[in-house]
């Protein structure tokens, strides 16, 4: 608990005091109430938000999120079953104007505005409005997120309703010499990962794909293997055993449609 604590803590001093308020929110979507450790290189103008339904680590050298992070329970997917699925993007009002992504960035770039943590785990409309704020989204290859992205989403949230219990955190992989960027200093991830953690059992792993609208498949990655790619420590809490080989991951259902894209 004390290790939390400082860790919240040493996150948290870039925020208001109103936004610290909001930390013991936050701990309920890290496994063991720990966040995801990012190392000194990318954690340069980072902001933490707390959410209703997840939280995120945000950078404001990308205008993207590093990571988004979620615990998803049956009950919880029972509730975003019923929950209609609506939204629209909007100014994120704890973020300065220079740090954000907007519609104009987006707007003829090519790329769609990704969810990272996605609507469809959203239990109610005020979390499912948070989740269209610009700290949560990336920009992503229309056929990637419309396609692959979904049957991964899907899947994990499929996973959750056969009685697992799971944290779940998502983000960009930037890597390479140089980053794409769109609109006004948009950072265009190389690939995208969704990594999965099950208390239970204490296994873990990783859906990987490249952002690209040829992608048809993922790779599966253990979290430590997904360590050396984004220097994120995704589930510090967990076990080591767990982390060092992916476990298991279900297979992607067939896609419901072919994508064109724009």
């Amino acid at each position: 608990m004390i290790r939390f604590l400082l860790l919240v803590a040493s996150l948290c001093t870039a925020l208001p005091a109103a936004a610290r308020t909001q930390s013991a929110r936050c701990a309920v979507n890290f496994a063991g109430g720990v966040p995801p450790a990012v190392d000194a290189k990318h954690s340069v103008q980072t902001r933490l938000l707390c959410f209703r339904g997840f939280a995120v680590q945000y950078s404001g050298l990308t205008k993207t999120p590093l990571w988004s992070a979620e615990h998803l329970t049956p009950r919880r997917m029972r509730a975003a079953d019923a929950q209609p699925r609506e939204g629209a993007f909007h100014p994120e009002p704890r973020l300065p104007a220079t740090m954000q992504s907007t519609l104009a960035d987006y707007r003829g770039s090519g790329y769609d505005r990704g969810h990272m943590a996605p609507s469809g785990d959203m239990p109610d409309p005020r979390s499912q409005r948070d989740s269209f704020s610009p700290a949560n989204i990336v920009p992503q290859a229309p056929c990637n997120n419309q396609v692959i992205w979904e049957q991964i989403e899907s899947d994990v949230r499929a996973y959750v309703a056969q009685g697992n219990d799971v944290f779940v955190v998502t983000g960009p992989i930037y890597e390479g010499e140089t980053v794409s960027t769109i609109g006004n200093g948009v950072a265009v991830p190389r690939r995208i990962f969704k990594a999965i953690f099950n208390r239970k059992t204490g296994e873990a792993g990783a859906f990987v794909t490249t952002n690209t609208n040829e992608a048809t498949g993922f790779e599966p990655l253990s979290i430590d293997a997904l360590k050396a790619s984004t220097g994120i420590d995704l589930f510090p809490a967990a076990p080591a055993m767990g982390k060092a080989a992916s476990m298991q991951l279900p297979p992607l259902p067939a896609p419901r449609y072919r994508c064109r894209p724009r």
